[in-house]
């Protein structure tokens, strides 16, 4: 070998200061600052307590934003519930007024001559009944007259459901009452017999024809109910069938618009204006354990004795009725909780909504 190259050869071993070790390509991608310890999978499905908590914040913000929800579709379905019941109402109407040459049924009758003078007869439940009996009936093979529909059994027939609103007070019997329901009927249109001071002086049942507008007037709806502790059920105040107390102007019971309910816009105690509310006004401004007499809105659209035998605005919070109109549909109205009783805008179901043309 010449000097040249022995040379070479003992710079090139010179400069390798550290030998360096074999490294495998494995070894060379793998790169950690620190060694974690083995977890095994049991250990790492656990969860912390941060997670935990994180998880439950979670479930209770999406509960609270579920529930008022939840709240609201119930309240709507009990009040579709409720248009369901006064739709088949209508159609019983429909069939009665089909059988009965044209007439809407009567409100009530107690079965005997309504021109007598006093004192009356004693009830005659073979031919007395009321419009929700004749509907009834008219709908099953249920009797019509009182007697008649006790003896088929017609107090604890399924049927009798479509006269009880789910948003009314339910506690007590509902099916063993004939006369326990929660719907009333516009007096001028299914007329008591017994009363024709309040009726006009009108005795005959009302031809169904005669109604103008008849998609505008109600006929049957949601009334406000008290607990009879007797018989321990809901059911309009003295078993009435029909609204005589609504659209009150006067402080004391008795006080009506005349003529009563009908549309004489001009006439009677002073005009009113048939785009105006119906009054709210209770039948009596205070009663015992009650507000003061000075409070004329103490009752207002209450189920209770001192708001007897008027509309009831019981859906939805208290702000919504259902109402049978004359022409088979049923139509919602509303009630502004913040107007007063008598406000000519507390509630959208109007005077010409109600108040009917001579027959």
């Amino acid at each position: 070998m010449s000097v040249a190259r022995r040379f070479n050869a003992r710079a090139r071993s010179a400069f390798a200061l550290v030998e360096l070790p074999a490294v495998s390509k494995r070894q060379r991608t793998a790169f950690t600052l620190v060694e974690l310890p083995a977890v095994s999978k049991r250990r790492r499905a656990a969860f912390t307590l941060v997670e935990l908590l994180v998880v439950i914040g979670i479930i209770a913000v999406l509960i609270g934003i579920l529930l008022p929800a939840l709240s609201r579709a119930r309240a709507q379905a009990r009040m579709v519930a409720c248009q369901a019941n006064l739709r088949s109402v209508g159609q019983g109407l429909a069939i009665y007024v089909t059988n009965n040459k044209g007439t809407l049924p009567f409100g009530y009758w107690d079965g005997n001559d309504p021109l007598l003078s006093t004192p009356r007869p004693a009830f005659n439940g073979d031919r007395a009944s009321r419009w929700n009996v004749l509907v009834m009936a008219a709908l099953t093979k249920y009797g019509a007259s009182w007697n008649s529909a006790a003896q088929t059994g017609a107090q604890n027939a399924g049927v009798r459901f479509m006269f009880v609103c789910p948003d009314a007070p339910r506690e007590g019997n509902i099916t063993n009452n004939l006369d326990s329901t929660n719907y009333q009927g516009n007096p001028a249109l299914l007329v008591d017999v017994n009363d024709p001071a309040n009726n006009f002086y009108r005795v005959r049942a009302y031809p169904i024809a005669k109604v103008r507008n008849s998609s505008e007037i109600g006929v049957v709806w949601d009334c406000s109910v008290r607990f009879d502790t007797t018989n321990g059920v809901w059911h309009p105040v003295n078993d009435s069938a029909t609204s005589d107390n609504i659209d009150k102007v006067g402080a004391s019971a008795g006080v009506r618009r005349a003529p009563y309910l009908y549309n004489d816009w001009n006439g009677g105690t002073s005009p009113i204006n048939p785009n105006d509310s119906i009054s709210l006004m209770a039948s009596q401004a205070s009663g015992a354990g009650g507000p003061a007499a000075s409070d004329k809105n103490g009752w207002t659209n209450s189920d209770q004795q001192w708001n007897a035998n008027n509309i009831r605005f019981r859906h939805v919070n208290d702000t919504v009725a259902n109402i049978l109109m004359v022409d088979g549909h049923v139509q919602s109205f509303h009630y502004n909780k913040k107007k007063q009783c008598d406000d000519p805008n507390v509630t959208d179901f109007k005077r010409k909504n109600l108040y009917v043309n001579h027959p």
